[in-house]
């Protein structure tokens, strides 16, 4: 039977990962908002941990970061497995706790990438070589298929981030008072919302690859910089840089507000 209170272990790793997460996230944003202004090359994650290396006492820095990362992919990892949010095993519940698994991954290969920085060569940090699973089911059912599927899951995860933005269903997970909420939902609106136009933007790019491109073209993974890429070409697109920009920092900001305020759930 699970205790009434997560291990105290469990509280801190999963309130640190959150502020990795908001680490990685603030610095992404600003980058963001200066490639609008200056038209220079579009962030990534990764570009965030780069930034960090550069800075004085980087080697610290990144160091903590990748603690901190660490620390998320263990909460992730702790709610695929023992559910302690009570999602559930229906297809609802099964679906989310998949998404937690796709976020574990993508968040252990920044670790990793973070240690190729620190002279610790064990990969080369999610640089694009695309997932085990997929190249499999890419194999096995077509690469078209396969990006067809997952712009399907990509506008599923963007459908979810806006609910959780405009319907307020996050703050279920919150534990905060009054003047906390008053200033956390603007933050979870605009944050939420831009993560959600950030796997839009991804479906849609892997359904264009499903209609306009061959096998493999279609295999191509886009991710936050193609998706910045994308907005930059738009009319408007650097002020639709700017935005996103400044979108990604308040998720940062929530995810900072989830550090602080989020339930941890029993296990």
């Amino acid at each position: 039977m699970a205790p009434d209170h997560p291990r105290t272990w469990i509280k801190i790793a999963a309130r640190t990962g959150y502020a990795a997460r908001g680490a990685v996230y603030v610095i992404v944003g600003a980058l963001t908002v200066l490639a609008g202004f200056v038209s220079s090359k579009k962030p990534d994650t990764r570009d965030a941990v780069s930034t960090l290396m550069h800075q004085p006492f980087g080697v610290v820095l990144v160091c903590a970061l990748l603690a901190g990362l660490c620390c998320y992919v263990i909460w992730r990892l702790l709610q695929v497995i023992f559910d302690p949010d009570e999602h559930g095993s229906g297809a609802k519940g099964l679906i989310i706790r998949a998404a937690f698994l796709v976020s574990a991954t993508s968040y252990a290969f920044l670790a990793l990438y973070a240690l190729s920085l620190l002279g610790i060569g064990l990969a080369e940090g999610g640089g694009g070589g695309g997932s085990p699973l997929r190249e499999y089911l890419t194999s096995f059912l077509g690469a078209r298929t396969v990006a067809l599927a997952l712009a399907i899951t990509f506008a599923g995860v963007a459908i979810a981030h806006w609910r959780k933005a405009f319907a307020g269903t996050y703050e279920k997970y919150f534990k905060a008072d009054d003047d906390a909420e008053s200033i956390i939902r603007p933050i979870a609106v605009i944050g939420l919302s831009a993560r959600g136009l950030v796997f839009a933007v991804i479906a849609w790019l892997f359904a264009s690859r499903f209609i306009y491109l061959g096998e493999q073209q279609a295999t191509e993974k886009p991710g936050l910089q193609d998706v910045l890429n994308y907005l930059a070409k738009l009319p408007y697109g650097p002020w639709l840089t700017i935005a996103m920009g400044v979108g990604l920092i308040a998720y940062a900001l929530y995810s900072l507000a989830e550090a602080r305020w989020r339930r941890i759930g029993r296990l």
